[in-house]
């Protein structure tokens, strides 16, 4: 069965990209959202397998804000993509993340990287 994704990012090009790397990941996208009142409702609606979800689309408060949307889908792998991983790695991990990815890695290596992650869904317990 292929894995149900949501993608979450305030930028367009980058909702693009994720569109057309993620069906060579055979998952299905079930929707998309460009800021974070729009990923919580549209989120809880979808019921996807895994989130990928850009760390800016959630504004200043990104640690408080990780909860809402583990209430809105809980059993979802959420993914967040960022820039230049350092302690805000960290943060996300810390924050319910269960998977950082460099979104500045080559495409190749972004895909490997989503691959990996989305495979932990589908990993028996």
């Amino acid at each position: 069965m292929q894995p149900r994704v949501f993608i979450a990012s305030r930028h367009s090009t980058e909702r693009s990209a994720l569109r057309l790397l993620l069906p060579e990941l055979d998952s299905q996208i079930v929707g998309e959202a460009a800021d974070w009142r729009a990923v919580l409702v549209s989120a809880a609606y979808a019921k996807p397998d895994v989130v990928v979800l850009d760390w800016n689309v959630m504004g200043a408060a990104k640690v408080s804000a990780v909860s809402p949307l583990r209430q809105a889908c809980p059993p979802a792998l959420l993914i967040v993509l960022m820039s230049r991983l350092d302690l805000r790695q960290q943060e996300a991990l810390g924050a319910g993340a269960d998977v950082v990815v460099n979104k500045d890695d080559d495409a190749g290596c972004v895909v490997e990287n989503l691959r990996y992650a989305i495979s932990l869904r589908s990993a028996p317990d």
